[in-house]
Order: C-alpha cells, then structure tokens, then sequence
C-alpha cells in the first residue's frame, strides 16, 4: 500500500504513541520533518503556478509591445517627412533674414558677405532635408 505524504505524517503520528520512547520520539521526529518538508514543497508549487502565471502575462504584453513596434515602423516616414519640412522652414527664415539685410544700409562688403553666407547657409539647410529624405528611401 502507497500512501500520500499527509497519510503518511498521520500514520506516523497514531502509530508513534505505540512504540518505545525513543522510536515514538524518532517517528514523531520525522513526521514533523515530512510535515514541514511538504508544507514547503506545497508553496513552492504554488509560487511555480503563480511565476508561470506571471511569465505568460509578461509574454503576452512583449507580443504586444512588439506589434506596437511594428506600427511605429510606418509612421518613421512622416517623422521624416516632419524633419523635412521643417529643414525647408528654416531654410525659408534664413533666405527671409538674406532678404531683410538687403535693406540694411552699411558697408556694402558686409552685407555682401553676409548675403552669401545666408544664402549658403540655406542650401546647407536644404541638403540635409535631401540627405534625410535619402535615408528614409
């Protein structure tokens, strides 16, 4: 006959009174042991089920996050055609500052030079709008 662990700490514990002192102090002994090993064996699996439980909620929200992942991919393009159109912006200001120094009356060499500068400037401005366009493609 096999019995089950709680079977068997109660067995123990009935029997134990019938056997001398100190096999009834050994029995008694070792079905403590057995209760408090199984007492342990019992929360272990439930901290087991409780993990498990906690690993597929955690799986779950990844495949989640992932598919949120796989739907930011396309808006990358307008990010980028953002970041574009705002190059283009600036590029605009900078060809308006050009523009108003034309109007400033000092040392014509100045404002020719700053003139150039502003409109290099813009073009920089440009080719880098082109560059992330590049990127993206």
């Amino acid at each position: 006959m096999r019995l089950n662990a709680k079977e068997l700490i109660a067995d123990a514990r009935i029997t134990a009174p019938t056997l001398p002192p100190a096999a009834a102090k050994l029995m008694t002994e070792m079905a403590d042991r057995l209760d408090v090993q199984f007492a342990a064996l019992c929360e272990s699996r439930e901290q087991v089920k409780q993990l498990a439980a906690e690993r597929d909620s955690v799986v779950a929200e990844n495949v989640a996050l992932k598919d949120v992942v796989k739907g930011i991919y396309p808006n990358l393009a307008i990010d980028v055609s953002t970041e574009t159109v705002l190059a283009s912006l600036r590029a605009e200001g900078v060809e308006m500052l050009r523009d108003s120094i034309q109007e400033i009356e000092s040392a014509p060499e100045d404002t020719c030079d700053l003139h150039h500068y502003c409109t290099d400037f813009a073009a920089q401005l440009r080719s880098q709008s082109e560059q992330v366009k590049g990127v993206q493609s």
